[in-house]
């Protein structure tokens, strides 16, 4: 009699794994294959073939997350079962086409055209329907993102007097799409952006037998992109927000903590701003920490309170930090840091009819929330803290990629040497 197991053989319990499926046999047969069905390793019992009974439901993982994979997972065991009931012999290279058939079914559908088919991408990502390539949810922020490349297509369309189909993607539609982004004043990265998704959307319709246009593969179809007009503040510019006297307006107070927290943490905003009770706890040493699951990975970061701004934010909050909006505090940071002065002129690169130019604007024009996650790398790397050490917090792979994320100008680079390093003359040599 044929029998499904789903094993998960990662040793890691904090950071999501691959299931993997055992299918096993009275003949004998005894094969595993990986699934594209994803999930924290101590969330799951190989032995018993259950969940785990205490889980941490989070923002990474939920309880409708459990229940759609828990359905997920019944469907797989019967597809593959129905199969065996087919009369079909199940082999180790049948298993895994089996598998990867479930996961990416042929679209019964024979009208879906490009257009259609982005319609229809962008709403199963919506729905939780299609996961991403690790097996969890889409975040709403890449939803919106996807949602941004639809309506931007559709104005090319609309331009151009032609609906696009996947044939219709060539290198010559490229060159076409990257002059009407420039001359729609969008930046080299959104337009990078753009085609990072395009690529995307192409290289899934391509993988569902939707068309055989490949060169979307082409090196020449590159993924635009350039040092971006990010700034990072200061600790003295950060002592400036944080002694601004927002008493009087309560709702800037919690965005300006909210926000400053991020400036200690080096987390994203989706991660600094819902910090918890829970998350806050004590290493052996006994030194104070956050320890957090990151939304965007399902890795579990942990940051050292090092900074007593840090510290005194935390504890204002001692039920958690209040729910915020990142669009909201996007908007409010800037007119904190005006009130705040900072003001230093800082360039910036403008588009106009596509072309690139300068303009100097006040510093505080440039603050959102992700300013806050790179000034905490930047300032963790000024104050002598080991790259490698940043990069557990920021989750950056490379050395070289996380030297370009951080934000030392030059005069810095020489002051950093000529503090660390410079040799004053000692007296005269003896002749």
């Amino acid at each position: 009699m044929a029998k499904i197991r789903f094993l998960v053989r990662s040793k890691n319990k904090d950071t999501i794994a691959r299931f993997y499926i055992r299918y096993y046999d009275s003949n004998k047969v005894d094969l595993t294959a990986p699934t594209e069905l994803m999930i924290f390793p101590s969330y799951w019992n190989n032995k018993s073939q259950s969940f785990s009974k205490r889980i941490s439901y989070n923002d990474s993982f939920s309880n409708e997350d459990k229940k759609r994979l828990e359905k997920r997972m019944l469907k797989l065991k019967t597809t593959i079962l129905n199969e065996v009931n087919d009369g079909i012999d199940i082999t180790k290279s049948n298993l895994k086409e089996i598998i990867y058939e479930f996961h990416h079914p042929k679209t019964v559908k024979t009208d879906l055209n490009l257009n259609s088919y982005i319609e229809l991408f962008n709403k199963q990502i919506k729905s939780g329907e299609r996961l991403t390539e690790k097996g969890t949810k889409y975040r709403h922020s890449t939803i919106k993102t996807y949602k941004e490349f639809k309506t931007i297509l559709d104005l090319y369309q609309k331009d151009k007097k032609k609906k696009l189909d996947f044939k219709d993607i060539t290198i010559d539609t490229y060159d076409k799409l990257i002059l009407f982004f420039r001359k729609k004043n969008l930046s080299v990265n959104t337009i990078g952006k753009h085609i990072k998704i395009l690529k995307r959307i192409m290289r899934a319709s391509h993988e569902e037998k939707l068309h055989s246009n490949d060169q979307y593969t082409l090196r020449k179809f590159k993924v635009l992109t350039t040092e971006s007009n990010s700034i990072y503040l200061d600790l003295d510019e950060i002592q400036r927000l944080y002694d601004e006297d927002l008493s009087k307006e309560p709702k800037k107070e919690i965005i300006r903590d909210i926000f400053l927290i991020g400036c200690f943490t080096a987390l994203r905003y989706s991660d600094f701003s819902r910090i918890q009770p829970e998350h806050i706890q004590k290493s052996p040493a006994g030194i104070r920490i956050i320890k957090i699951i990151t939304q965007k990975t399902g890795d579990e970061v942990i940051v050292p309170i090092w900074h007593w701004m840090l510290e005194e934010l935390i504890d204002k909050y001692p039920d958690g930090l209040p729910k915020t909006w990142e669009q909201k505090v996007n908007s409010e940071i800037k007119e904190i840091g005006k009130q705040a002065k900072i003001k230093t002129p800082v360039s910036k690169t403008v588009y106009k009819d596509g072309d690139p130019s300068e303009e100097t604007v006040p510093k505080h024009e440039l603050i959102m929330t992700h300013t806050a996650r790179r000034s905490a790398a930047t300032n963790m790397y000024k104050h002598g803290i080991p790259a490698i050490d940043i990069m557990k917090i920021t989750g950056h792979k490379k050395e070289s990629t996380f030297m370009k994320y951080i934000k030392i100008s030059k005069e810095e680079t020489a002051e950093r040497i000529a503090m660390g390093f410079r040799v004053e003359k000692t007296g005269e040599e003896e002749t």
